[in-house]
C-alpha cells in the first residue's frame, strides 16, 4: 500500500462521481482522485501506472467488469496483490445477498452509500481515515 498515492474511484453513475469529488475537496484531501467508469478500465489503469494505488473505492453493479469481477482481478494479478492495495465497495446495494457475495470477494470492507452529502463525508472519511493509519510495507 502506498499512502501518498492516488485513490481510485470506479463508479459508473456520473453524480454520484460528483459527488464522491465534491465530498474529497470538501474535506480538504490534497491526494489525487482518479476516476474510472467500470471496471475493466480501472483495471486496466492499475496494472499499466507506475503509480501505486492508495485506495480502490469500488461501485459493485457496473458495465463490462462489475466490482466483484474486479476485487477477483486485482487479486489474481501477483503485482497487484503484492501492492497490498485496500479494496472497498461502496454500493447502494443492501441486502443480505449483496454483503455475502461481497464478502466472498478479496475485499476488505463493503459500504453503503448514504442518501445525503454529509452522510457521503462521514463514510469516505471514516474509509480512507482507516487506511491512513494502517500499517504498510
Amino acid at each position: 500500500m502506498n499512502t501518498t498515492g492516488p485513490i481510485l474511484i470506479v463508479e459508473d453513475d456520473e453524480d454520484d462521481a460528483e459527488l464522491i469529488a465534491a465530498v474529497f475537496k470538501e474535506l480538504g484531501y490534497s491526494r489525487k482522485l482518479i476516476f474510472q467508469a467500470n471496471g475493466r478500465d480501472a483495471l486496466q489503469f492499475l496494472t499499466a501506472t507506475k503509480i501505486r494505488t492508495f485506495l480502490v473505492i469500488s461501485d459493485i453493479n457496473m458495465p463490462l467488469m462489475n466490482g466483484y469481477e474486479l476485487a477477483q482481478a486485482v487479486f489474481d494479478n501477483p503485482q497487484l496483490r503484492l501492492q497490498a492495495i485496500p479494496f472497498v465497495f461502496f454500493t447502494t446495494g443492501d441486502g443480505k445477498g449483496t454483503a455475502s457475495k461481497a464478502y466472498q470477494q478479496p475485499v476488505q470492507g463493503l459500504f453503503r452509500k448514504p442518501s445525503t452529502f454529509s452522510g457521503y463525508k462521514d463514510v469516505l472519511k471514516q474509509i480512507t481515515a482507516y487506511w491512513e493509519v494502517s500499517l504498510v510495507i
